[in-house]
């Protein structure tokens, strides 16, 4: 169970999620920089773009969703790696996500799986 320590930035509009799952990946070793928004995390990825390793971003969020996150952070860069969390199977959502080379996750969060993709990018 050794696993490298990742910068991550993880974004839900959700403060339960958010705070429970920062500790999760704290837990596992990560360095977790929290954001309550789209808008939040791409300023921080703006003025610390290559500071962070991952991106985990959740896709149903008010004002900018998770996928239009995504398409920002793309436009910067190309090979973050990016997981996108959603409580609904959206086949469209499904379907941007992928082209954008993000893995999807679905909501309840299985940690394991989580911490498993998180290795393997």
């Amino acid at each position: 169970m050794n696993h490298k320590s990742k910068q991550l930035l993880l974004v839900d509009d959700d403060q339960t999620v958010l705070d429970m799952m920062t500790e999760v990946l704290t837990d596992f070793g990560h360095y977790v920089t929290s954001a309550p928004s789209a808008r939040h995390a791409l300023n921080l990825f703006m003025s610390a773009g290559n500071a962070f390793d991952l991106l985990i971003t959740d896709i149903c969020m008010p004002e900018m969703n998770g996928v239009e996150l995504i398409k920002a952070v793309r436009a910067h860069n190309e090979t973050l790696p990016i997981i996108a969390i959603s409580g609904f199977s959206e086949p469209d959502a499904h379907n941007e996500i992928e082209h954008y080379d993000a893995r999807m996750l679905t909501k309840p969060v299985d940690f394991l799986a989580l911490q498993q993709t998180i290795d393997a990018l």
